[in-house]
């Protein structure tokens, strides 16, 4: 069995009271537009990871498409891999996943047990093609496969 992501279990995640939903699924299978209805209808906040990438300094604004073209699937796949790291955090520890709109209106209730705060992450469709990527997913939780038939994808 592999180690936890910085040592934290799914113990640890719940005891923060944050939760970062993972969403896997080939390219194209609909993780960025069903990511963003979730994270709508939940409250909470949402981060699709190639916009993350193209947001990045080596990512200068472009496509990933247009990053393939220049740095290769390899160096596509680092990039992917490096935000991958930076959001399989808990949500509102920085990186601008905080809880959004609901998690800034909470009302404390004593007695109560606080809700999670609730992060969707869209991974790109390529996430476990490499050895660190499945590692890092393998580790965590939850994470949602979006499974699509090729023939409504294409």
């Amino acid at each position: 069995r592999r180690a936890p992501v910085g040592g934290k279990t799914r113990r640890d995640a719940m005891e923060d009271r944050s939760v970062t939903v993972a969403l896997i699924g080939m390219r194209c299978a609909g993780k960025s537009s069903l990511g963003a209805r979730a994270a709508a209808l939940l409250g909470a906040s949402f981060v699709d990871l190639d916009e993350v990438i193209s947001a990045s300094e080596r990512g200068a604004g472009r496509r990933p498409a247009e990053i393939v073209s220049d740095l290769g699937w390899e160096g596509f796949r680092q990039l992917e891999v490096e935000a991958l790291e930076r959001y399989l955090t808990p949500a509102g520890a920085g990186h601008g996943g905080g809880g959004g709109a609901a998690a800034a209106a909470a009302v404390e209730i004593p007695g109560a047990v606080p809700v999670p705060a609730l992060r969707v992450l869209a991974c790109g469709g390529g996430i476990l093609e490499t050895a660190r990527g499945e590692e890092l997913l393998y580790a965590h939780w939850p994470v949602v496969l979006i499974d699509r038939h090729i023939d409504d994808i294409v």
